[in-house]
């Protein structure tokens, strides 16, 4: 059984469902820490300017203790601000007129309409949205802070895998600099890296620079049944 641990991004890019599809298993890495200051994946993604191909982050203010870190998980949204219609009308105003724009927008539209006061709960029901519109089941996907696993660094990956009764570990290539390959296979876990070979060579998304931008854009671009079958042939 093969098993992709990810951080709980907040609306991310292809990458990520392309782990989540070619998995058995999907762990959220929703105890992980968030950064003092500044935006990660967790709580912003990047989104184009259909108008003139630039792009521009579309991010979610989270409160942040002044002077520890603080987990994902209890990362709380800022919603003092008013981030849900200022980033709604963003996205509609570079994706309305595109083949796939209502579809999406409808999605982003319900999902913006709840107040979530917990950032990973935003989170999940924008990956479930998401991968619903991508053909992918939320009921592979579990979190890692209901397993009790207090191992750190390759250790704890390890460990995540073999809660859930997993022989192999799909790795996302931007971790071969930490990961330690050899605590998994040692465990008789297989290491397999995620490959993107296909991406580029589709011929339905035009766009420049496609690997940072969020697949909202995708499917605004192209439409769910496009989409789908783009992420099928990576």
């Amino acid at each position: 059984m093969r098993v992709a641990i990810h951080q709980p991004n907040f609306l991310p890019w292809i990458g990520f469902f392309d782990k989540w599809r070619k998995s058995d298993v999907l762990i959220l890495l929703d105890d992980a820490q968030l950064p003092k200051k500044g935006g990660s994946w967790t709580n912003r993604c990047r989104i184009a300017d259909t108008h003139n191909e630039t792009q521009f982050w579309l991010s979610v203010p989270v409160q942040r203790p002044p002077s520890s870190t603080q987990a994902i998980n209890r990362s709380l949204v800022d919603n003092s601000q008013m981030w849900a219609r200022t980033a709604y009308n963003r996205l509609a105003a570079s994706y309305a007129s595109l083949p796939g724009g209502p579809v999406i927008l409808e999605e982003v539209k319900v999902l913006f309409s709840h107040r979530y006061d917990l950032l990973v709960e935003l989170n999940r029901a924008g990956l479930d949205a998401l991968g619903r519109l991508l053909g992918l089941s939320f009921d592979r996907v579990v979190l890692a802070s209901d397993m009790g696993i207090r191992t750190t660094g390759t250790e704890r990956l390890r460990d995540l895998v073999k809660c859930v009764g997993g022989s192999e570990y799909l790795s996302g290539q931007g971790s071969s600099s930490y990961l330690e390959p050899n605590v998994l296979e040692d465990s008789g876990i297989r290491v397999v890296w995620q490959r993107l070979q296909g991406f580029s060579n589709t011929v339905s998304y035009p766009t420049p620079n496609t690997l940072g931008l969020s697949v909202v854009d995708l499917i605004a671009r192209c439409g769910p049944v496009e989409a789908r079958r783009v992420l099928e042939n990576l």
